[in-house]
Order: structure tokens, then C-alpha cells, then sequence
């Protein structure tokens, strides 16, 4: 109850202090208290990368498992936990324990697939970190979608976590504000920092590029204006991609690069255990490039 207030933009009439909260979820039989221990941080800005991503595992395994479990009787389909969390080649999970455990390999091999490409992501981190050395430099991301929305999160965090300037880390999404669907709706007029859509971009940033700013493009796509003027600008620009073994994104419709047609440094996240549903396998491509993300701003800082 109390967490779904807060999901669905209630905060401004919360009223629970942490004592009560405690006591609330102490009672017997209503609810449970998941405390996982992901040992100690000890780098700088590593809660986000462990704590942070525990528990976004530990939140969707139990939303995939509990949502499968209320379709199959609705859909009369045994197979629907399979539907949603298995690959071709695997059994459909039995009991509820089951499918949680089955998500949760999923999210193992979703995080070993995102740190596989070292060397490409090392290359990537040394570019945004000589940028952010520089008294001047800027790190910039640039991505669409849920991967764009991503990119803000990991730039939101970089003021109070490392100090870093307002303008320092920014990221930029198309279609801008729309996309993100905020409870407070566009946000643009708040000011210039407000700005995130890729027009913004290329209007107040893109002209101004120089040697000492790096831009990292997510799944760049191909012909779109922003990567083309990209590539041919001063700034080190790199790309993250996230690809499927069996195929390159969930977005079929989207004629996206490759990591071998990508013409500078790149991090490539292939992904290999990825399910036939595809709101599932948005949810793993999601997780592994949350990873990368968090590795580059703190890797660069």
C-alpha cells in the first residue's frame, strides 16, 4: 500500500514517518520485508550500481512471476509462465518459486552479458573521463525510448553523488518530455537545463561541440540527423549497443547500427538469454545497459 503511493505519484500526501512505516510492515501475515545483502560499496557511487540494482531485480522478478501467475488462469494457457520468462529451448517453469528462480537466472546472465565487452566498454569510460577531467568538457547521452530515459537517470545522479556540475552530465531523449510520460508533464519551461529532447540537443549542444566533450549515442540509429551530425563534429563520440543473440533489439521496425558498422569506440552488450516475450526481454536489455551506464559516469569520474 505504502509503495504503491508512491509509484503512482502520491508523495506529496505522504504523511508515514520511517517508525511507522517499520511498524506497518511488522505486521504479522500482511507483509514482507526483502533485505538483500550485496556486500560493502566500496567505491564511490557503487550503492546505485549494487544496492540500486538489486533491488530492481529483486522488484521485477516478483512483478514478471506474479503478473504470469494472473494471466494463466484468464488465459487458460499452461504455458504462460513459459510465455512470458523461458527461451525456446526451456521447460516451462512449474510453481511460483520456480518461475522467480527462472527470472532471476535470467538477471544473472543479463548482468555477466553486460560486462563481457571490457575492452570496448574500457575505451569508452577513458573518452567520457578525459572529457569530465577537462575544466570545460561535458558528457552527453543520447538515446530514444525506455534507453534515452535511462541515460537521464544515470546524468541525474552525478550531481550529488560525485559533485559534478548541473550541466556537467546531461541526457537527451527523443521526442523529449512526452516520452518520459511525467506526472508533472513537460517540463521544458523550468529552463535550459529542463531541455532533453534531441531538437534541444542539437540546437543548443550539438554546435557547440568541442575535443574536450564526449557524447555516447545508445543504439544509434541509422541516417537519423543527430548521428550523422554526431559523427561529424569535434566531440569523442562513442556508442553503447545493446544486441540479442538472436537478433540485434526488441525494435524490429527501427533500422539500428550494428557494433561492426559503428565507425568509433564502442561497448557492445550481447545479450544470450533472451526470452520469446518481448516486454520481458526489453526488461534484461534494460538491466544490462542500467549497468553500463552506471559503469561509464563512474568509471569517468
Amino acid at each position: 500500500m505504502l509503495i504503491l503511493l508512491c509509484v503512482v505519484g502520491m508523495m506529496s500526501a505522504w504523511t508515514e514517518r520511517f517508525g511507522g512505516v517499520v511498524t506497518f510492515l511488522a505486521t504479522p501475515g500482511i507483509n514482507s520485508v526483502l533485505n538483500p545483502v550485496v556486500g560493502p560499496e566500496a567505491l564511490t557511487g557503487s550503492s546505485r550500481m549494487k544496492g540500486g540494482s538489486m533491488t530492481q531485480i529483486l522488484l521485477e522478478s516478483l512483478f514478471v512471476s506474479a503478473i504470469s501467475r494472473c494471466i494463466a488462469p484468464a488465459s487458460k494457457k499452461p504455458d504462460i509462465c513459459s510465455f512470458l520468462v523461458a527461451r525456446d529451448t526451456d521447460s516451462a517453469p512449474g510453481t511460483t518459486r520456480d518461475t522467480v528462480a527462472h527470472v532471476l537466472k535470467l538477471f544473472e546472465s543479463a548482468y555477466r552479458d553486460a560486462y563481457m565487452d571490457t575492452r570496448g566498454l574500457a575505451h569508452v569510460v577513458e573518452s567520457c573521463g578525459a572529457a569530465l577531467s577537462s575544466a570545460d568538457g561535458h558528457l552527453y547521452y543520447v538515446g530514444a525510448d525506455s534507453e534515452g530515459i535511462l541515460g537521464l537517470i544515470d546524468a541525474s545522479e552525478m550531481v550529488d553523488t560525485y559533485g559534478a556540475r548541473l550541466d556537467e552530465v546531461r541526457a537527451f531523449v527523443q521526442g523529449g518530455w512526452p516520452v518520459c510520460d511525467a506526472s508533472e508533464g513537460d517540463l521544458s519551461p523550468k529552463g535550459e537545463l529542463f531541455l532533453i529532447s534531441w531538437d534541444d540537443f542539437m540546437r543548443n549542444q550539438l554546435p557547440g561541440l568541442t575535443c574536450n566533450d564526449a557524447v555516447v549515442v545508445i543504439n544509434p540509429r541509422v541516417n537519423s540527423d543527430v548521428v550523422v551530425q554526431l559523427l561529424q563534429s569535434k566531440a569523442a563520440v562513442s556508442a553503447v549497443f545493446v544486441e540479442h543473440s538472436g537478433g540485434h533489439n526488441t525494435d524490429a521496425t527501427v533500422d539500428h547500427f550494428t557494433a561492426a558498422q559503428w565507425p568509433r569506440h564502442c561497448a557492445q552488450i550481447m545479450l544470450t538469454a533472451v526470452p520469446r516475450n518481448l516486454l520481458v526481454a526489453q526488461m534484461l536489455s534494460d538491466f544490462a545497459l542500467k549497468l553500463v551506464l552506471n559503469v561509464i559516469t563512474t568509471g569517468a569520474n
